[in-house]
């Protein structure tokens, strides 16, 4: 070995080194509020790069038999939707007329042109490249998801959505094959969508296969008009502005889109720091009442950055993040907590949090997504001897507040609620009444936060 090589080696080994630690302690975690530096943290954890995808047209439009047409909500189903209000139910998991159950083996590929098959088509693009094209529509809804019950998608295959105002998205996510949870595509904010499977050469022969059973099918008329009332807070007005760590809860906060069963619900959550020294991995922190089995948490997707624009505009802000996918921690009833690591990363500021315990008369702070609501924001003083005090909710494990401004109601359900140096202490579960209240009357009733000290000492949060 020369001199000169055996110098390089060396180099390169101190080069590597030096990354290493030089990574490891500067994004080292612990119960502390962690600001991240956005581009140093997605470069040094492996930011995907989304490029917009090509549309491959058709020879010619979709025959009946590629199309997949759900009509308007049935009487049944949106009389479901209005029944699920803890949390509430935006929307219905409805199951296709006819599955589209595509297997590449079982296709005798066209040397060109295009055949119909699977409940789609098969294109030959040219001698490198085969697309399967198919469209789904349900009637009238504002947001739909797609659902992948199996398959097995072969390095080099794209799966890729297109829409209204031309929307074009390359779900990565579907790699290799699918668990037992399957997968829901990321939200399309119309009725309908194409989805084509992109297939280069190389994967010609091998087991490319999947089945695509089911829509979510949301309808945004079932934001009450009374979600509109004035006592909300918006989070980017001064009310929200006058706590000092107001950024940070926005930074950190998102909007919940989940299933269970055969509905799809509504929360808020937060993401937060952790203790062990690796890397900053997007746990999130919501309520148990919102879901507490892995088939809702496969379902998951959350929303950063979910803000008004500027204070009151109404204008959602147009460079906010859907996280699609994540896998369930740990759960409980007892303090009414769920946490889930989220499959990408989400916000750039992970919360901080503590086990002390919150004084009476304590000044707590929460922003959150009432009803799907764009942020919206809460301040609150911690009650050791409430006025209302509800069966089944001990003050052992939930905390109780009285509302100094800002209302809270469905979907505000799993927002975090922090003391005053920024830090977690707990997420609401609801809200405590006589049968006689108001939500804009702050004095008719508490809300409920379950306690993070408890979440944290009974209940598995210590170890993650």
């Amino acid at each position: 070995m020369t001199k000169r090589f055996t110098n390089f080696i060396l180099l390169f080994i101190g080069v590597i080194a030096a990354l290493f630690f030089n990574i490891k302690t500067a994004f080292c975690q612990d119960n502390a509020p962690v600001s991240i530096d956005g581009e140093r943290y997605f470069s040094a954890f492996g930011e995907v790069v989304r490029e917009t995808p090509e549309l491959f047209t058709l020879q010619r439009g979709f025959d009946k038999n590629e199309m997949h047409l759900l009509d308007i909500l049935s009487n049944d189903e949106r009389v479901f939707i209005e029944s699920e209000v803890n949390p509430p139910a935006i929307g219905v998991i409805r199951d296709l007329k006819q599955s589209v159950v595509f297997n590449l083996r079982n296709v005798e590929i066209p040397l060109n042109g295009e055949i119909s098959t699977s409940g789609g088509r098969l294109s030959r693009i040219n001698d490198e490249i085969l697309v399967f094209s198919t469209y789904i529509k349900s009637e009238k809804a504002d947001e739909i998801r797609i659902f992948f019950s199996e398959g097995n998608f072969p390095h080099g295959v794209k799966v890729n959505l297109f829409s209204k105002d031309d929307f074009a998205f390359q779900q990565f996510e579907l790699t290799g094959e699918l668990d037992e949870y399957g997968f829901y595509t990321r939200t399309v904010f119309a009725d309908y969508v194409i989805v084509q499977v992109v297939i280069p050469k190389e994967c010609f022969e091998e087991d490319l296969h999947f089945s695509i059973t089911k829509v979510i099918h949301v309808d945004n008329i079932y934001i009450p008009e009374e979600f509109t009332r004035s006592c909300y807070e918006d989070a980017n007005c001064s009310f929200a502005n006058e706590y000092l760590y107001t950024n940070n809860l926005r930074r950190a906060t998102a909007q919940l889109n989940f299933p269970v069963g055969s509905g799809y619900y509504i929360c808020s959550g937060g993401q937060l720091n952790d203790l062990r020294t690796k890397d900053f991995q997007p746990f999130l922190l919501t309520a148990n009442h919102c879901f507490n089995t892995q088939a809702s948490a496969a379902g998951l997707e959350a929303r950063f950055y979910y803000w008004s624009t500027s204070c009151n505009s109404g204008i959602t802000n147009p460079n906010y993040i859907l996280v699609n996918g994540s896998n369930l921690i740990a759960t409980n009833s007892q303090s009414d907590f769920t946490l889930v690591l989220l499959n990408e990363k989400g916000g750039d500021f992970y919360l901080g949090w503590t086990t002390d315990a919150v004084s009476n008369y304590a000044e707590l702070h929460s922003v959150h997504h009432p009803h799907e609501m764009l942020q919206k924001y809460s301040r609150h003083l911690n009650y050791t001897s409430p006025i209302y005090n509800c069966n089944g909710f001990s003050k052992t494990n939930f905390h109780y507040t009285f509302t100094l401004g800002g209302q809270t109601s469905g979907g505000s359900s799993g927002g975090i609620i922090t003391n005053e140096t920024g830090r977690v202490v707990g997420q609401l579960y609801g809200v405590c009444h006589p049968d006689i209240w108001d939500e804009c009357d702050y004095t008719s009733y508490h809300n409920m936060w379950g306690r993070f000290n408890v979440s944290y000492s009974n209940n598995n949060l210590q170890y993650w």
